[in-house]
């Protein structure tokens, strides 16, 4: 039998078929079934897609502290290279040694907001160690704040009288920002104890670590330059301005 005349009797069959047999729609177990691939499908999908939201907004959080925690070192080290430093301007030395093992911050005090009505702190307030400043990041003008900043410097050795002015050479500045789950709603202090350590940034459906520890830390050393008592504190912290 050649290829046209099998084309034909297919062709017959077809057309000699009842309408009823030609539009038989599903059954009820494959109704039941795609209904099964279905559901199988979205539950296999959901939770990447809520993971990867939740790291998202993670990264975004930390991209901010991290922003926060830089322009206060810009900041600083501005008021270095223009030789206004003056303690009054700089933040509270911390008496740890070394001075990463300062404690976190145990208070929450004024807020710097955009909102000019809520905005209660100045870059020169001198806020003492273990105590936070917050940052109100947002246009909304709810006066709450988004993040919690804690600043401070080590201790150097005593200025030398006359050009220094009380002036210090060099010093260790770290700035530690925690973010909107370790502060209390209220904006008045904090959800618990803090923690010193990073927060790790990892895939999560949750906030992880970002409840107790710092989504951005900086701990980088300030140096007078051109003053020969900067050389001379430098040699005297043999191990590091930050160690």
């Amino acid at each position: 039998m050649n290829t046209s005349s099998r084309w034909h009797r297919l062709a017959l069959s077809l057309s000699s078929r009842k309408p009823a047999e030609m539009t038989q729609g599903l059954t009820l177990v494959e109704c039941i079934m795609a209904i099964v691939v279905i559901a199988l499908t979205s539950a296999m999908i959901t939770p990447p897609l809520f993971i990867a939201a939740a790291t998202r907004m993670q990264n975004q959080r930390a991209e901010q502290a991290m922003q926060i925690a830089q322009g206060e070192v810009d900041r600083i080290r501005a008021l270095v290279e223009w030789a206004e430093h003056t303690p009054d301007r700089l933040p509270t030395p911390s008496q740890s040694n070394p001075i990463g093992a300062t404690p976190p911050p145990t208070s929450l005090s004024s807020i710097q907001s955009k909102d000019t009505a809520c905005n209660t702190y100045s870059d020169e307030q001198r806020l003492p160690v273990a105590t936070a400043f917050g940052v109100d990041t947002t246009d909304d003008g709810n006066c709450q704040p988004d993040f919690a900043v804690q600043m401070f410097r080590s201790n150097p050795p005593e200025p030398v009288p006359g050009e220094q002015r009380g002036r210090p050479g060099t010093f260790c500045l770290v700035v530690r920002v925690y973010g909107k789950p370790a502060i209390n709603e209220a904006g008045d202090g904090f959800v618990g104890q803090l923690e010193t350590a990073p927060a790790s940034l990892r895939f999560t459906t949750g906030e992880g670590n970002q409840r107790t520890r710092p989504l951005a830390v900086i701990t980088t050393p300030m140096i007078w330059s051109d003053r020969s008592f900067s050389s001379r504190e430098i040699r005297l912290n043999s191990n590091g301005i930050c160690r």
